[in-house]
């Protein structure tokens, strides 16, 4: 999962076509402004939101969907501690098999 200011890099990527997102969607938030907050009079709560919506360019709400990979992997890890070995080892799988693409080789 990621936020802020890696869910904006993943979006440049996806939208320019910079690199390859291999992974799990992204979360959707961390937008570019300031949220609004409004202070409710009768009940003196704070309220924050969003001041805008961002759009995906197939027109999906950003905040709804977050970031599609190109590849997308679910990581659901037989062991808790061997995650981070287990997704390298399947981002390896999918670099091997575009490069293999590339060259003609099934």
């Amino acid at each position: 999962m990621t936020c802020s200011a890696a869910n904006d890099f993943a979006k440049f990527c996806k939208e320019t076509g910079f690199a390859t997102l291999i992974g799990e969607r992204t979360t959707g938030d961390g937008s570019r402004f300031m949220p609004e907050i409004m202070h409710l009079p009768n009940s003196g709560l704070i309220v924050m939101s969003e001041g805008e919506m961002l759009i995906n360019q197939d027109g999906t709400s950003y905040f709804e969907t977050g970031t599609i990979p190109d590849i997308e992997i679910k990581m659901i890890p037989k062991n808790p501690f061997e995650k981070d070995e287990e997704l390298k080892q399947k981002i390896l799988q999918v670099i091997k098999s575009l490069e293999n693409e590339e060259k003609g080789i099934k």
